[in-house]
């Protein structure tokens, strides 16, 4: 049997380690991205929405999964596939994206999420807020990842026409999505439609 290790923070922001025994780790690959290993170390990460953009990255996210083939499927998996994407433009690049800053959001207003991302991609967006702020461009984690969101959306909305199909208020996004191209069923022993 193996073993998994979770990551658990304490009081004092110290993250420790507290293994489980379970199955094997298994890889995670969409489009040949590494995505995440099971029992692979992930950090909550809390992220204050605006309503809209909330709105705006689902959508983008349900078009992604039928027109964008390297998208992967799962929302918290096309969210870290954009933070990274983000991460990977550097700091010139980002600045460059012309994303305008998110203004202030109300608390009754706004949507406080929790996302569980890779240790590793949570770090170096840390890093990458630093790096933004030795460029002049103050970040809360939650403003970067509003930018990130932001750049993807508009891409998305550019390779739609112009126009995101909304995801319906209250309509919960599939767990185990199925990208478009990837449906296969057998009717016969040698058929497949």
């Amino acid at each position: 049997m193996w073993t998994r290790h979770s990551t658990h923070a304490r009081v004092d922001g110290e993250a420790t380690p507290r293994a489980r025994q379970g199955r094997r780790p298994r890889a995670s690959v969409d489009a040949g991205w590494v995505l995440a290993t099971v029992g692979e170390a992930t950090v909550a990460t809390g992220a204050w929405w605006d309503p809209v953009m909330w709105a705006e990255a689902r959508a983008a996210y349900v078009f992604d999964l039928d027109h964008h083939p390297q998208a992967p499927a799962g929302f918290n998996r096309w969210l870290q596939w954009v933070l990274q994407a983000h991460v990977d433009r550097g700091s010139q690049g980002r600045a460059q994206a012309g994303v305008t800053a998110r203004g202030q959001i109300p608390a009754d207003v706004g949507l406080n999420r929790h996302h569980p991302l890779r240790a590793e991609l949570r770090a170096a967006l840390e890093r990458e807020i630093v790096a933004d702020r030795a460029e002049g461009r103050l970040h809360s984690r939650s403003t970067w990842i509003h930018e990130a969101v932001a750049v993807a959306v508009d891409d998305a909305r550019r390779r739609a026409g112009g126009v995101l199909p909304p995801v319906p208020d209250g309509q919960r996004l599939p767990n185990v999505p199925v990208k478009a191209g990837q449906v296969v069923v057998a009717t016969g022993p040698d058929r497949q439609h």
